[in-house]
This record gives structure tokens, sequence and C-alpha cells, in this order.
């Protein structure tokens, strides 16, 4: 099947099995738009591969066939002003030039402190680590993230957790990873896992939330998905702890992306240096 552009807008929408589709422009998923590949099927983009955000919700793509694209693969994430959220990219390639502009920062275990983001910009943002973004009412206002690279379309291999409970006397173990697919994933039985508390947490307007797969939830977590690019909370046990984010995961699925409250980041001291026609 060719088109010359191809736009889905539509929920749980499935390829027939046995068919290959050439899209000679541009291929695009909507905002709470649901588009799955099946095994077996080719889909080649001839021009860019675009899947949106809005207030509404983000797209949603699940690949289990093969995707193959000429142009740029772009997948949105929309951020409100004014809030803390974790986030986490869901394509390989991307850098911390997404969030120009935007405050990010990330999180270091053995201190249980922050480190900002900004220099260089090219500062690559690696697959199934979570990050801190707010997007500033003072800078861009509720804005648009654009993540440029290749999906991802593996399982993700975490290890490397660091475990300090002699520094870090109260959170230790504590590790902020993120869903690096374009769609949602299901924290559940079937994620290989060696020294970990089992338990994963999200931050949800002021309120941490906790899903076990055994044990059930907390604060009003009943299930275990987890958005598009959605950063969460995981805890390990020893140093020698491990995770596999695996490709059975992914699920299409309504969950709204999880945030902070609405604050302001008062108080704030502002400074603009300006200077052979650039300004900073």
């Amino acid at each position: 099947a060719t088109f010359n552009h191809l736009t889905i807008s539509k929920n749980n929408v499935v390829m027939t099995p046995g068919v290959n589709i050439n899209v000679l422009g541009n291929f695009t998923v909507k905002p709470d738009a649901w588009f799955t590949n099946n095994s077996g099927n080719t889909i080649t983009v001839y021009g860019n591969a675009l899947f949106e955000a809005s207030a509404s919700g983000m797209a949603s793509f699940i690949n289990n066939g093969t995707f193959n694209v000429t142009g740029t693969t772009t997948v949105q994430q929309y951020l409100t002003s004014q809030k803390w959220h974790l986030v986490s990219p869901p394509v390989t390639g991307a850098t911390i030039n997404a969030y120009y502009n935007t405050y990010l920062k990330e999180y270091n275990e053995p201190s249980n402190s922050w480190t900002y983001l900004y220099q260089p910009t090219t500062m690559p943002m690696n697959a199934g680590q979570g990050y801190s973004a707010w997007a500033s009412d003072g800078l861009t206002g509720t804005t648009t993230i654009l993540y440029t690279g290749s999906l991802t379309n593996s399982n993700v291999n975490l290890s490397g957790f660091s475990y300090s409970p002699v520094t870090n006397t109260t959170h230790y173990g504590f590790r902020l990873i993120g869903n690096p697919y374009p769609c949602a994933i299901d924290w559940n039985t079937s994620w290989p896992q060696t020294n970990l508390s089992g338990w994963a947490e999200i931050y949800d307007n002021g309120t941490y939330r906790g899903w076990h797969p055994t044990l059930g939830g907390y604060n009003g977590m009943t299930n275990g998905i987890i958005p598009s690019s959605q950063g969460f909370w995981v805890r390990a046990t020893s140093a020698a702890a491990t995770l596999t984010i695996p490709l059975s995961a992914r699920v299409h699925n309504a969950q709204a992306f999880y945030k902070d409250t609405q604050l302001s980041m008062y108080p704030i001291v502002r400074l603009n240096a300006s200077g052979n026609g650039y300004t900073d």
C-alpha cells in the first residue's frame, strides 16, 4: 500500500498482516492515537516521521515489525509550565538540546543531590535514564519538547546502580530511570531484575505513588502503567543491581503523564549578558 502522506488519528489502528506500507511523504501519529505495526510488516517513510503530543495526551506507537525513515524521526513531549516533570528520552540519539531554555537536571544518589544540565548542549540523553524538567513562564511557558533520533526498539539493559548508605542515609539506592519507548509500558513480573526492591514509584501532583507487581500499590496507584517518556524511581538493595526494560512491556494506554503540582520558582535572580551581538 502506497500513500503520499499518512496520518493516524484513531485509537487501536493495527496494520493488516502481510501488508507493507510505503509513505512517499510524511508519516504522523496524532495525540491520543494508537498505532501498531505487526510482526513481519514493513513501514518505509521517505519523508519525516512525527509522533505528536498535546495537553490531551501523546501519540502511541508499537513497532513489532520494521520501521524505516529516510528523513527525521521526532517524538513530542508536552510540558506544562511551572511544574517539575520526570522525563526520559523515547529515542536514541537525543541530546539535552531538546530542553533548550528549559531547566533539566539529573539525580546523584551518593550525595542525594541534583545536577543541572546545560553545557554542552550536545550532551547525550541516555536511553532508560530519568531526568527532571521544568518549563519556566519566564523563558518558554508551557512548551512542546522535540526528541529527534531513532525510535528505541529493543530491550534496554540498566546496570551500574549506585548504592551509598554511608553518604546518603535516607534515599540510598534510589535511581531515576524512564520509559524509553514511544508508548506506555507496564511494570509487571516480566521485567528481569536483580537486587531491586521490586517497587516502581512515580511523582504525581506532589505525591509519591508506588506499584509492586505482586504486592499492589500505595497512595492511590492501581496499576503499573508508565506513560511514554515518563521518568520513575526504582531502588537498589545492593550495588550489584541490574534491570532490563523489556520490549514485551510495551502497551497502548491512555494514562496521562504524571507531573508535579503547579508552583512558582521564587525567589529567583535572572542575569542577562550581552556582547558582540549575542545575548544569554
